[in-house]
Order: C-alpha cells, then sequence, then structure tokens
C-alpha cells in the first residue's frame, strides 16, 4: 500500500486537493440546496473521472475497478443528497 502510495503520489495530492476544494465550496454555499446538489454532481463525476485516467494511464483498467468507482461515486452523491434535502 505504502508503494502503491509513493507511487502514485501526485495522483493522490490532486485527489486531496480536489476533494478539499469541494468541501470548501459545498460548505461555503450553504444553505443553497441548489447549488449544493451541483457541487455534490461534480464531485461524484469528477472521482470517478479521476480513478477512469488514473487506472488507463497505468493501464490497469478493467470493468470490476470501473465498477467500484461508480458505486462509490453514486452512494456518496446520494448520502450527501439525501442530506440537502
Amino acid at each position: 500500500m505504502l508503494t502503491e502510495f509513493k507511487k502514485h503520489s501526485l495522483a493522490y495530492l490532486v485527489l486531496a486537493l480536489a476533494l478539499i476544494i469541494f468541501v470548501i465550496v459545498f460548505l461555503a454555499v450553504w444553505p443553497n440546496h441548489l447549488i449544493q446538489r451541483v457541487v455534490i454532481l461534480a464531485l461524484a463525476i469528477f472521482y470517478f473521472l479521476w480513478g477512469f485516467l488514473l487506472h488507463l494511464k497505468n493501464k490497469e483498467i478493467n470493468q470490476k475497478i470501473m465498477s467500484e468507482y461508480a458505486a462509490v461515486s453514486l452512494l456518496a452523491a446520494l448520502l450527501l443528497f439525501l442530506i440537502t434535502l
């Protein structure tokens, strides 16, 4: 795991920075739930595309991996949508 992190440290840094930015924007637009939902959708799409591009670049892409990224993206988006009701 540590070697994997070192190997892809730039990609994980990009992911961490993007997640921090999404959290800040999500909280900054509160209580406007419509804009928060747009941010949630953007986050889910970003996370899925980040995983797709990372695995495509490393030539490790397969249907199982992309299904996992899709499931995590959808689950996170659904849970965040529910808190904005």
